[in-house]
């Protein structure tokens, strides 16, 4: 692609062309094929993780944030009342975008945890080892996770990690949410009308699968339609 549009801009400049011309990418499965977890397998992958680990991925099953929002979340940007966290730069961190500058809602069980741990300072979810450093990725912890809940697709453990968790967020609110598309941008700290969105991180769930049936009357003996019809 890159080549092409060098190749198209030398050809403008030499008045081979009127202008450059629109070109649009070539459509991408990568949504498309995304399989993600269901919620139920979510919270059996949770249930199976140290407890060190389990409020800190479910915060990010819930609110769809980023890791890297997660382990930098301090305290002061917490409203246990109100049940919200603050994505804001500080001296020592800023969001990745602008747009990545938001609220997110989390839900009345992780509020009850957090107020479990609320006596800390700094960081929520500092690393384990040391509470004045940010957490590591938890890859491993997941994976073995996931092999313990029994999470598998075609014979195999589904392969997941931190960044799935955000892409579960976003498929469960397009598809069972039925989330409205600028809100889920907003969720997710995405630009306005960006493609990414819809492209990379709305994926498939299993569960979704017989909903999409559209089950037909079944015709009685006699010729007449029956009252009763296929279920899902």
């Amino acid at each position: 692609m890159q080549m092409l549009l060098k190749l198209l801009r030398w050809a403008c400049r030499r008045q081979l062309l009127a202008q450059v011309p629109v070109i649009d990418p070539i459509p991408s499965d990568a949504g498309r094929n995304l399989i993600v977890p269901t919620v139920d397998e979510v919270a059996r992958i949770i249930e199976a993780l140290p407890e060190s680990n389990r409020l800190v991925v479910r915060f990010i099953a819930e609110t769809g944030s980023r890791s890297g929002e997660v382990f930098n979340l301090d305290w002061d940007n917490i409203d246990l009342e109100n049940r919200i966290a603050h994505y804001r730069r500080r001296a020592d961190w800023t969001p990745k975008t602008r747009h990545s500058e938001r609220p997110v809602a989390f839900s009345e069980t992780t509020r009850a945890e957090l107020l479990k741990i609320k006596d800390r300072e700094g960081l929520v979810f500092p690393s384990p080892k040391d509470p004045e450093k940010t957490r590591d990725n938890i890859r491993k912890s997941l994976k073995t996770a996931v092999k313990a809940a029994n999470i598998v697709r075609n014979g195999k453990p589904l392969s997941v990690t931190l960044h799935t968790l955000r892409k579960c967020y976003a498929t469960w609110g397009a598809m069972e949410v039925k989330m409205p598309h600028r809100q889920l941008q907003d969720q997710l700290g995405h630009a306005p009308g960006s493609k990414m969105t819809l492209k990379h991180y709305v994926g498939r769930s299993r569960d979704l699968l017989h909903q999409c049936v559209m089950p037909i009357p079944v015709g009685s003996p006699n010729g007449e339609v029956a009252t009763k019809v296929a279920t899902r």
